[in-house]
């Protein structure tokens, strides 16, 4: 029933008025005119996290629940890891669930308009019964609050938006919880609660819930008995509400024992993303596109809002002060590592150590100044309402060409997403039919441009404006470098990944450290807290390494190989030959190609007291005949000291620069090539290291035919055996030393400490298919007479059957992560699973055929499913008796 609007004095369950019903489909409008790119055109979002992150997850879990199963682990990311227990999956999230059916992008696009719609309607809730506006008053409120910078800003950080638009709702609910003391208004509070911690964002979840705290407890500090009665209510609503949400937090509580977090962040990283002093005038007022600022700290009201706020903080309210306290409390957190403070609270208050970007406070400011520009505005608005349309328009109009510069307001193309690039249709082609298909590690960075830079443009520079097109070409170049879990779209097993929450876990970090040298840990950023991989590697790692982790296929880009004289040189690999290393390497496996030279691209190491011209490495090749022609590379002649105006006293001369070193502008690559008298065909190419000090490196080694021009770029390594399979706008290398994915081995031994077992891993002594380091179990040492046979019957994300024959007992090795809830069947009969080779499964097997199934199956989601239930159900039957008794 519509009624006259003379104020409010109700709350939930009171009857709309008709002023009430138009402003409501008031805001609706509006979400329709801020968003209507993506919600009236098939454009999409395309940042970094939305695009990389929200799709593949969004379309991995959708998948799931259209088949009718939850997605409880995936393969396809970090070796294999939890996924429904990570929390950002948000799959239990119920307002995800209406939308399954959709595309991902589209998933996203829905979810946005969704919950920008929920954070005005909350608002005004909030604003009409809490605060007692009217209903203009209200929508100013609710407009500053919904369409304010921050949240614009945020929308493409989707599960983030998802936990944060509860919060007016639960101040409302705890309002009425605390002042009518009605059975409903908790159970609705702990309803919502469970809703905001499964919406997938836990650090906004403990963002609002401290404010809730704030919210609910402060002002009755000096009242004893209603403190009382006020702590009480607080932690039931926080106490259901957990209960409710059991079902999801007690599977990510475990897996945060095992996280990189488990332990809380160090400072420095916790305190990256704080509000800089300096940008201040730029994070709080709207810049109209003319400075851009990082999404993180953006948190304009508006000029009108701000002014309007500035004025509610002067008006009498009985709820005035700790609006002013959440608006100050939230920016003065925001500062972070620039607030003295932040330290103490870093140390002392339990949460601060697990989160990082601080600058995510600024929502409480967001809120608290809505909330005052609404007090600011209601009494103008009353005292003169034929400001009311003007006003309206005035803060809705600055609000709307403010949000004209985020993000949300550049979709692109939605061949963004939907097309598939060249280099995952070969990993897929290559693959097909594959039981489990290997893994790939992918080391290419975004420096690189498309192959199909130009028709990209032609095509769509008449249709979209130029940063669309330019977040076009981004996101063609993240999907041809697989980068870091757009994988999981398509299925291909990727060492690497990208999580930023209570992902990778802590041993698959100190595993990856195996993939670095020394060198390689230092990429800008703490080398693997959240994945990525493939911006910190710059050299394709040790082939022993990847092999154990069944990297069968490496993709790197072409950006840092050269072309000489018109001739290319791949340099994505290294062959080193001297002291402490191989004194020979032998290529065989040539392509039938006639040369009359070849190509060298190297640099020496430790030759300072070379004389020049003296002889470095002897080159032999050798023909179809059998026949030898050698020549030699000599010092100041064919190759130099890489630092060449660093070395002191040096003694031979600097020769024909091919390239510097990407990260080092005194290090240089030298250029040689060696003739032959007449062309002949290479069968055997052998290059023997001949100085007794130093080092040889061998970049690149390129196959030429002067009489036609034409040339063949050799794939040259010691640190491993690969083969170049695909070469396009990146290139594709073949491990041609990849173990399978299950194997069996029967020698192990024992190695308790993790440092210990990394370091055995790491030792050139080590040999993954032929020996186990377990963390327990029983030590082997047998020398197999016969062999083994091993084969993957089925590989499913929760299930993986396989049946082998063995000689004599070992142990089944699957190069999977080794987590709680994965249980093993050994010929129907329960068998422990013990850690192997610090983080993969292993199986003890006795001589003869078995038949192995490893199955996960987590207590922690069924004990929290469980409590979850067990809580619904006691929560449906108090209200059923509340509502007998009323």
């Amino acid at each position: 029933m519509l009624k006259s609007d003379k104020g409010c004095k109700g709350g939930i369950g009171r009857s709309l008025s008709w002023r009430d019903a138009l402003v409501l489909i008031s805001l609706l409008i509006l979400v329709l005119l801020f968003f209507w790119k993506i919600a009236f055109t098939n454009l999409i979002l395309t940042g970094l996290d939305v695009f990389t992150y929200f799709y593949p997850y969004r379309a991995y879990a959708a998948e799931a629940l259209r088949q009718g199963h939850l997605p409880l682990w995936n393969p396809y990311l970090f070796l294999g890891v939890p996924f429904l227990a990570n929390i950002q999956t948000a799959v239990f999230y119920p307002l995800n669930w209406l939308l399954v059916w959709l595309s991902p992008p589209k998933m996203v696009a829905w979810s946005i308009l969704i919950h920008v719609f929920l954070a005005g309607l909350f608002a005004y809730l909030y604003a009409r019964s809490s605060l007692g506006l009217g209903s203009f008053g209200a929508f100013v409120a609710a407009s500053v609050f919904a369409f304010s910078g921050f949240i614009g800003a945020q929308v493409e950080h989707i599960n983030q938006l998802n936990a944060s638009i509860w919060l007016p709702l639960l101040l409302l609910l705890m309002d009425k919880a605390v002042e009518n003391r009605r059975l409903p208004h908790l159970l609705l509070a702990s309803l919502i609660v469970a809703l905001q911690l499964l919406a997938g964002h836990i650090q906004s979840s403990y963002i609002c819930l401290c404010a809730l705290g704030v919210y609910t407890l402060l002002p009755a500090l000096r009242r004893k008995g209603e403190f009382r009665q006020r702590v009480l209510t607080y932690l039931s609503a926080m106490a259901l509400g957990s209960a409710l949400a059991a079902v999801q937090l007690l599977p990510s509580w475990e897996l945060s024992r095992l996280s990189i977090r488990s332990g809380g962040l160090p400072y420095r990283e916790a305190v990256s993303f704080s509000l800089k002093p300096s940008l201040l005038p730029f994070s709080l007022l709207p810049t109209f596109g003319q400075r851009e600022v990082f999404s993180e700290y953006v948190a304009y009201i508006g000029f009108t809002g701000l002014g309007l706020a500035l004025i509610g903080a002067f008006r009498e309210h009985r709820r005035r002060d700790i609006l002013i306290v959440l608006a100050a409390l939230g920016l003065f957190l925001a500062f972070g590592g620039y607030n003295p403070f932040y330290f103490l609270l870093y140390k002392l208050v339990p949460g601060f150590a697990m989160f990082r970007a601080p600058a995510r406070w600024l929502y409480l400011y967001t809120l608290g100044m809505a909330m005052l520009a609404g007090l600011g505005a209601d009494p103008l608005l009353r005292k003169m309402p034929f400001l009311r349309i003007a006003l309206a328009l005035l803060v809705v109009g600055e609000l709307f060409a403010a949000s004209r510069s985020l993000a949300y307001n550049r979709p692109t193309a939605p061949e963004a997403f939907s097309s598939l690039r060249t280099a995952p249709t070969h990993l897929l082609a290559l693959e097909q039919g594959k039981c489990p298909p290997s893994r790939f590690l992918s080391i290419s960075k975004m420096s690189y441009d498309p192959g199909d830079l130009d028709q990209m443009h032609q095509i769509f520079d008449s249709q979209l404006p130029p940063k669309a097109v330019y977040d076009l070409v981004v996101a063609a170049k993240r999907k041809e470098i697989l980068a870091p879990n757009l994988p999981l779209l398509y299925k291909i097993p990727s060492v690497d990944g990208y999580d930023g929450g209570i992902l990778p876990l802590k041993r698959y970090v100190t595993m990856g450290q195996l993939l670095f040298d020394e060198e390689g840990k230092a990429c800008g950023r703490t080398p693997l807290l959240d994945g990525r991989l493939y911006e910190c590697l710059e050299e394709v790692p040790e082939g022993r390494i990847l092999s154990l982790l069944n990297v069968k296929y490496v993709i790197t880009d072409k950006v840092y190989d050269v072309w000489i004289d018109d001739i290319y040189y791949d340099l994505s690999h290294e062959a080193v030959l001297g002291k402490g290393t191989s004194q020979e390497m032998t290529l065989t496996d040539l392509p039938d190609f006639a040369i009359t030279s070849i190509g060298l691209v190297s640099h020496l190491e430790g030759a300072e007291g070379f004389g020049q011209g003296e002889l470095v490495a002897q080159v032999v090749v050798f023909d179809a005949k059998g026949s030898a022609r050698t020549a030699f590379l000599r010092a100041g002649l064919e190759t130099a000291e890489g630092e060449y105006e660093l070395a002191k006293g040096i003694r031979h001369k600097k020769v024909r620069v091919a390239r510097h070193w990407r990260d080092n502008p005194y290090g240089n690559d030298y250029i040689a090539r060696i003739k032959w008298g007449e062309a002949l065909t290479p069968k055997v190419i052998s290059i023997r290291y001949l100085a007794p000090m130093g080092r040889l490196h061998l970049r690149g080694l390129t196959l030429i035919d002067e009489r036609t021009g034409t040339f063949w770029p050799l794939v040259i390594s010691t640190k491993g055996h690969f083969k170049l399979v695909h070469s396009g706008d990146v290139k594709i290398y073949e491990n041609l030393d990849v173990l399978p994915r299950a194997f069996v081995v029967h020698r192990a031994y024992v190695l308790k400490d993790e440092l210990a077992t990394m370091a055995a891993i790491e030792g050139n002594a080590f040999a993954p298919d032929e020996v186990a380091i377990l963390a327990e179990g029983q030590p082997m040492d047998i020398s197999a007479g016969g062999s083994d046979e091993v084969k993957i019957i089925s590989y499913e994300p929760e299930r993986a059957v396989i049946e082998v024959k063995l000689a004599d007992e070992g142990y089944l090795i699957l190069t999977d992560t080794y987590y709680p809830g994965w249980r093993a069947l050994v010929d129907g009969q329960g068998k422990p699973i013990v850690r192997a080779d610090l983080l993969f499964r292993a199986v003890h097997l006795p001589s003869g055929r078995h038949r192995i199934e490893f199955i996960y199956d987590p207590l922690s989601f069924k004990v929290g499913a469980f409590i979850s239930s067990i809580t619904l159900l006691g929560m449906a039957v108090s209200l059923a008796r509340w509502l007998r008794r009323r």
